[in-house]
């Protein structure tokens, strides 16, 4: 919260918002890769954000990949 405050701290902290962004993605194919569902791609995007696409395997592989993201 006080690094919301300092000017140009987003540039200091981007590479660590994009750091959790990779391992947030990386828990939802790796939860994917247990449950037997391959996994098609990872982005992770310049503004922070991500997406992981995977072809589920069934539906608890679904369940349990779209909430791996929070460990």
């Amino acid at each position: 919260i006080a690094l919301y405050f300092v000017p140009y701290a987003g540039y200091v902290t981007y590479p660590i918002r994009l750091l959790v962004t990779f391992i947030h993605e990386g828990a939802h194919a790796l939860m994917a890769l247990l449950t037997g569902s391959p996994v098609e791609a990872i982005a992770i995007m310049p503004n922070g954000s991500g997406v992981t696409l995977t072809r589920p395997a069934s539906y608890l592989s679904s369940l349990l990949t779209s909430s791996a993201g929070y460990l």
